[in-house]
C-alpha cells in the first residue's frame, strides 16, 4: 500500500454559505404555493365541468404566476453567488 501525499496547492475545502431568511420571506413563498394550487385547481375543475374559459382564464395566470415565482427565485439566487456581495457598503444600498 502507497502512502500518497494529497497535494497542498489544490484547494481542498468547500465553503457553503447559508443565509437566513425572514419569516415575511417564508411566508410569501408560502403564499406563494397556496394561490399556485388554488388556481391550479380551479383550472382543472373548470376544464372537467367544461367551462373552458374560465380554465383557459385561471391556467394563464396560473403560468403567469408561475414564471413570475421562478424570476425572482432566480434573481435571489443570482443575488446570494454575486461575488459583489463582500464588498463594503453593498448591504446599504441594497435595502
Amino acid at each position: 500500500m502507497t502512502d500518497e501525499k494529497r497535494s497542498t496547492t489544490r484547494d481542498d475545502h468547500y465553503v457553503i454559505r447559508i443565509r437566513r431568511r425572514p419569516l415575511a420571506a417564508w411566508m410569501g413563498w408560502l403564499l406563494w404555493l397556496l394561490m399556485l394550487g388554488i388556481l391550479l385547481e380551479y383550472a382543472l375543475t373548470s376544464f372537467g365541468e367544461y367551462e373552458p374559459q374560465a380554465g383557459i382564464l385561471a391556467g394563464a395566470l396560473f403560468c403567469g404566476l408561475l414564471l413570475a415565482g421562478a424570476i425572482i427565485g432566480f434573481v435571489q439566487t443570482a443575488e446570494g453567488r454575486s461575488k459583489y456581495r463582500d464588498l463594503p457598503g453593498y448591504e446599504e444600498d441594497n435595502e
